[in-house]
């Protein structure tokens, strides 16, 4: 887009038009970054961006807030930057909505997906704090737990996975080996 002003014209007046032809409030936001955002009421986003002087792209976001992405393509449109912008609002609600739609419901079941198994882990942390140390990864779906000579990975499912065990003399092992078939 070529100037901030350009910009703020058509994000705003693309919201406005979208807000007319869906009778629900549409906002503009114009960003310092390469791209802005039209956002829903449900709170779906669609980006607009301009890769070249003559078209806009504009495609579904994450709904705000949102960082869990579906493993999808992210549904998009090109339009001629030269058609008025209630044709261009029109064919948003045409050949971008409704695909948009789906694919914001993907964010939001990915998120609860992703929330669900952080509280797994979380929880399986929880119990094992008192002996372990435990660190996470950057969004907290992965864990990793030690002690002076354990360590393990806990995952998505908040089960213990890859847990060793070194440096054991042969006694400490059939303890625990007795101990795990007492379990049994």
């Amino acid at each position: 887009m070529s100037t901030n002003d350009d910009r703020t014209k058509l994000i705003h007046s693309l919201a406005f038009e979208l807000t007319i032809q869906t009778q629900t409030t549409i906002t503009g936001e114009v960003t310092d970054f390469w791209q802005d955002y039209l956002h829903f009421q449900d709170g779906g986003r669609l980006s607009v961006s301009q890769p070249d002087p003559k078209h806009y792209r504009i495609y579904a976001a994450c709904p705000n807030g949102l960082t869990a992405h579906p493993y999808a393509d992210s549904p998009r449109i090109n339009v001629s930057a030269s058609r008025p912008d209630f044709e261009i609002a029109r064919d948003i609600i045409r050949r971008l909505l409704p695909a948009a739609r789906a694919y914001w419901q993907l964010c939001r079941e990915a998120a609860a997906r992703k929330a669900d198994q952080q509280a797994r882990i979380e929880q399986t942390v929880n119990i094992l704090s008192p002996r372990f140390n435990a660190r996470y990864n950057d969004d907290h779906t992965q864990a990793t737990i030690s002690h002076n000579c354990a360590r393990g990975e806990i995952y998505s499912d908040g089960l213990i996975n890859d847990f060793r065990i070194r440096s054991l003399t042969a006694e400490q092992a059939i303890k625990i080996i007795e101990l795990l078939e007492a379990k049994q």
